[in-house]
């Protein structure tokens, strides 16, 4: 009830958490680009609340979106326009096929939630049109859905070893935590610091930070700059890189 209660008074919309993804984020390509790599940990550390954020977003994104296509589209646009921009500032390449941006993996965590779904819709026909509502016809239905489910794991584990999407598999396990567990902040909390424990280095369990503002979140969605939060992850890497320059020349 406290819980609840604290919720409704501080006022974190999604606007507000997509905010403090992207400053976080922001801070986070500084250290990387601007910031001697002995210097950067605190950037760094900043910098690791942004990907949780991201990807209760994009759970949250699915649940309210009005056209589930559009929204596939409108991710997979920018992943690819993106990668671009991302290959050459970090890795001096056009195509680097070693590793893809963010939106790919926000990209393939969506695809699995909607196939995840699609499976309890299958499932759910099935019984209507062939078995029965009698427990062994029950068992059955639940036993499709979770093999059906299974076998969607499966491609999206494959399609993300494939692709390489940023934070790999760690990145889907953290989407799919918040799309399984949504309105269970207990296994959330254990769920999401498991996983950043698993990536196996010590800054990113400042990670687990970015869940007070998670699960202070209100469910509203605030103001809204839809696009403005697409084109920022482009837009500010070409920015920091340009000032990279300067800051180099200047010192020429």
């Amino acid at each position: 009830m406290y819980f609840d209660t604290l919720k409704s008074k501080v006022f974190v919309s999604s606007f507000v958490l997509k905010c403090i993804a992207i400053i976080s984020m922001t801070i986070d390509h500084i250290g990387v680009l601007l910031i001697p790599p002995d210097s950067s940990v605190p950037f760094r550390s900043i910098g690791r609340l942004a990907f949780p954020i991201f990807c209760f977003l994009i759970t949250e994104g699915y649940q309210y979106t009005k056209n589930i296509q559009k929204y596939l589209i409108r991710l997979l646009i920018f992943a690819l326009l993106s990668e671009i921009i991302v290959d050459k500032i970090f890795f001096s390449s056009y195509f680097y096929i070693q590793s893809q941006n963010i939106f790919f993996t926000l990209f393939i965590g969506l695809l699995t939630m909607i196939g995840m779904d699609y499976c309890q819709y299958f499932s759910d026909k099935i019984k209507e049109k062939i078995i029965s509502n009698s427990p062994i016809g029950k068992f059955f239905n639940l036993t499709l859905e979770f093999i059906l489910r299974v076998i969607v794991l499966i491609i999206a584990i494959l399609t993300t070893l494939i692709i390489k999407p940023e934070f790999s598999l760690l990145g889907l396990a953290m989407i799919l935590a918040f799309y399984l567990f949504k309105n269970k902040p207990v296994l959330i909390i254990v769920s999401t610091i498991l996983i950043n424990i698993l990536y196996f280095e010590w800054v990113q369990l400042f990670a687990c930070l970015a869940l007070v503002p998670i699960l202070l979140y209100n469910g509203k969605e605030g103001r809204k700059l839809k696009y403005f939060f697409y084109t920022y992850y482009p837009i500010h890497l070409i920015l920091i890189f340009l000032i990279s320059f300067v800051i180099v020349g200047a010192f020429l």
